[in-house]
């Protein structure tokens, strides 16, 4: 998400460490996902880059979990592994194409009931 934004607003690692005050080395292993930012350091680069704090935080508390334990298994999480990638841009959706998605959802499960009965 990081390594995005920075594509985006044409930033380089070196600008970015100078900004943050923080070394060239912490910020490109950060930015090539070899590190995960603490708290006070993800907030800042989302101060710098416009990014979301909520949405970054819970992406690095994944990453750490991930780093920790390991994938946890869909059963665990209680989470649909197919809707993994719907989760990834549900928060980059408009609200009003978020509930687009979930009409049209909601026309396929009728569509579904309909079929099966017949």
């Amino acid at each position: 998400m990081i390594a995005e934004e920075m594509e985006k607003c044409n930033i380089p690692i070196r600008d970015l460490s100078r900004r943050m005050e923080f070394s060239y080395e912490h910020v490109r292993r950060i930015v090539r996902g070899e590190s995960i930012p603490s708290k006070p350091a993800l907030r800042m680069l989302c101060q710098e880059l416009g990014i979301d704090f909520a949405k970054a935080d819970r992406l690095a508390t994944a990453d750490r979990m991930n780093k920790k334990y390991g994938e946890v298994p869909a059963e665990i999480s209680e989470k649909k592994p197919g809707l993994e990638p719907l989760e990834r841009v549900w928060d980059d959706l408009l609200p009003a194409q978020q509930q687009d998605l979930i009409a049209m959802a909601h026309l396929w499960f009728e569509r579904n009931k309909t079929s099966v009965a017949s």
